[in-house]
């Protein structure tokens, strides 16, 4: 909805630099796969000289590695924008950690409810095996339930010990069974203001540091690499995609995103996720 500055002005075809874009539900497919058109759209952006940056929610080790092998892509903003990577070399070039102690804190707040608590640290996402077994019972998407399932590193701990042996969280995801398990969720994380919450599902919350937004992953890469956000467009469906749709110069919501992203939205993709909806409407308004 406007450069770092909020002006208005979306960014013209021609300046565009960097297309940032959420993974679930954006770019890959329901199942998690990457839709063929979506993958082809890597090397016609490369021939334009636009990069393309995974914006995830999701832990480093877990963004598709045939995406990640693409010319295109360099660098990567994960963790809802706790953390930028360098992904050539797999170096950390920003994070905005949560640490042990106020996770720890927020732990003992919720620790009677029912829901996982998945901290995600150095490029993984741990949990205790025992709590996170019960998710299944949760009623998430099947596909969110694959993805999670095969992705978390499940550790035969209590979940107070995985903080205390892993101190560079910079994020946590709570999958829950209730809205009331929701609610209860979301008061304990705003006892805390140095923390903050957004959602990928209707079923989870996720917690980073108040600073850490995917926006603020945007606005911090193109600061590194000299450019404006007027020359980026960002693409996504869900709440905790709104802070980087607002601040990119060209924000663009799926045909199959919440009301409320495409209310925030510049523009809507004339397709959903399954449908390669981010090649057709970049295919549309690059004239690839």
């Amino acid at each position: 909805m406007g450069d770092c500055m909020g002006a208005a002005a979306a960014s013209q075809a021609s300046d565009l630099r960097l297309v940032f874009s959420d993974m679930d539900f954006t770019y890959l497919a329901d199942d998690k796969s990457i839709p063929a058109d979506n993958l082809r759209l890597l090397d016609r952006l490369m021939g334009r000289g636009i990069g393309f940056v995974p914006c995830s929610g999701r832990p480093w080790m877990a963004l598709p590695q045939e995406l990640l092998q693409s010319p295109a892509v360099h660098y990567a903003v994960t963790s809802n924008g706790a953390a930028v990577v360098d992904v050539r070399s797999g170096r950390t070039l920003q994070q905005k950690l949560i640490g042990p102690e106020r996770t720890l804190a927020l732990y003992d707040r919720v620790r009677d409810l029912e829901t996982t608590f998945d901290c995600f640290a150095d490029g993984e996402a741990l949990a205790e095996r025992a709590r996170f077994s019960k998710v299944a019972d949760y009623g998430i998407h099947p596909g969110v339930y694959r993805f999670i399932s095969s992705t978390r590193v499940l550790l035969d701990q209590p979940t107070e010990d995985v903080i205390r042996a892993h101190p560079h969280i910079d994020k946590l995801t709570l999958f829950f069974k209730t809205p009331a398990d929701r609610q209860a969720i979301i008061e304990a994380v705003e006892v805390d203001p140095s923390l903050a919450w957004t959602s990928s599902d209707d079923h989870n919350l996720e917690v980073m540091d108040a600073f850490a937004s995917k926006g603020a992953g945007l606005t911090w890469l193109c600061a590194y690499l000299g450019l404006t956000c007027a020359q980026c467009a960002a693409f996504g469906d869900s709440d905790n995609d709104l802070s980087m749709i607002e601040v990119a110069g060209l924000g663009v919501a799926m045909a199959n995103a919440k009301e409320k992203v495409k209310a925030h939205a510049d523009r809507v993709a004339p397709c959903d996720n399954n449908e390669a909806g981010v090649a057709r409407f970049l295919e549309g308004y690059l004239g690839l």
